[in-house]
């Protein structure tokens, strides 16, 4: 019998897809907590819980993943294209450390992404528990 991290990382891709896509929902969580408490206007808790919110689901989503539910594949895919194309929208601004920035969470974004769509991944979300 595998321990879990074993099998998280059986195939490879679905472990790297399901573990950056936590990464990234807790990364939301965090920016949206960050924004509640730099901004006490209704513009920053509107923006502080959306972001909370996207990335609670973005956790369910690697939850299922992780539990193989055949399901979740296509929200894993899903998740990586808006990020994908959410952080590409953030390349086009002047400031040069954010745009370094949002290019290292683009190439993490599209690592992903690429892993979630392989064949290798699919199949292990197919396969189940």
């Amino acid at each position: 019998m595998t321990s879990t991290p074993q099998r998280l990382f059986q195939p490879v891709s679905l472990g790297l897809a399901t573990t950056l896509t936590g990464l990234m929902g807790l990364a939301a969580v965090v920016a949206g907590f960050a924004a509640i408490a730099s901004q006490f206007s209704r513009f920053g808790l509107g923006v502080g819980v959306m972001l909370i919110v996207y990335g609670a689901m973005m956790l369910a989503v690697t939850w299922a993943a992780y539990r193989r539910f055949a399901w979740a594949w296509g929200l894993l895919v899903a998740t990586a294209l808006l990020n994908a194309f959410t952080v590409g929208s953030f390349l086009e601004t002047q400031d040069a450390a954010q745009r370094y920035g949002m290019a290292a969470l683009l190439v993490v974004t599209v690592v992903a992404g690429v892993a979630a769509i392989l064949p290798a991944t699919r199949l292990a979300m197919d396969r189940g528990r």
